[in-house]
């Protein structure tokens, strides 16, 4: 549930995409610390305005704040005290970017509703509020969790290959929509990719053959806008994103586009290709004669 501006029937506080009150203002404050094990958020409630003050006195309104990680779909609506809460997310349960979104609802049927800071459309009005419409909105603030055990420099760790249990499907298939880019192989395929791997000699053979044209498709995607803005928070986005400035090179979407692909997959697998082929030529020697 991310913050958007919006039309709402009634007057909102919102003080960062309308003017429905004067002399009010809304927000929480958020301040995040940490850890391996788990993320420790303090939330710390700021409203002025004494017609809404009134309402979360009497327990007719209170303050929320709705957390959201869109990589492991970790979505949770939580209260928040007057005094504030200290609240902790177990690092396992999050991944990327987490979004924390601040409002004040009803918590029970408000009739009659007006406030003596409504602006001068609404001075004269009241309205019906249901349990759980929104009063006001505040700043919605992100967080980039960066976990202390996880290597996101080592590119080869954000991938993962499966198999394809449907035996009509032929060819590769790569999914960069979760947190690994997920190449999934037709069986027969997936067990010799599986023995190819255990033997030194060939590693950087299937390098060529898989990730490079893997990391080629991820590069191509993130140069569409609606897709970088989607997925550049997955995990293997940002260990991409690590690499490439390691590089001497930008991340965003205008870099990406004059960015070439094959020749910044190739300097991140360190020459792989290159590599695959002394490797073809030293197995043609060895053993190429072999039935």
């Amino acid at each position: 549930m991310r913050i958007k501006a919006k039309l709402y029937p009634y007057p909102v506080l919102a003080p960062t995409f309308n003017n429905d009150y004067v002399e009010s203002d809304f927000n929480i404050e958020i301040t995040t610390q940490c850890s391996p094990s788990e993320i420790i958020v303090n939330f710390t409630p700021i409203l002025s305005n004494k017609g809404i003050k009134t309402l979360i006195n009497e327990k007719k309104a209170g303050f929320v704040v709705h957390i959201e990680c869109g990589a492991t779909s970790y979505r949770e609506l939580i209260n928040i005290d007057e005094a504030g809460l200290v609240y902790k997310i177990p690092a396992d349960k999050v991944e990327g970017v987490i979004y924390f979104c601040p409002f004040i609802i009803a918590l029970q049927n408000i009739n009659g509703y007006s406030n003596e800071k409504f602006n001068k459309d609404y001075r004269d009005l009241s309205f019906e509020l249901e349990k759980g419409n929104i009063l006001a909105v505040g700043q919605e603030v992100s967080l980039t969790v960066e976990k202390e055990n996880d290597d996101l420099s080592n590119v080869p760790s954000i991938f993962a290959v499966t198999e394809i249990k449907d035996k009509e499907r032929v060819g590769i298939v790569i999914d960069n929509t979760g947190n690994k880019i997920n190449i999934q192989l037709p069986e027969e395929e997936f067990n010799q990719f599986k023995i190819a791997m255990n033997n030194p000699a060939t590693k950087s053979i299937i390098h060529s053959m898989i990730i490079i044209p893997a990391l080629m498709k991820c590069f191509e995607d993130l140069k569409n806008p609606e897709f970088f803005m989607q997925y550049s928070d997955r995990r293997w986005a940002r260990a991409l994103k690590k690499a490439v400035i390691k590089l001497g090179l930008d991340f965003d979407v205008e870099s990406l586009e004059g960015m070439n692909s094959f020749e910044v997959s190739q300097k991140i697998m360190e020459n792989t290709i290159c590599r695959g082929i002394t490797d073809i030529q030293n197995i043609a020697k060895t053993g190429g004669d072999e039935e």
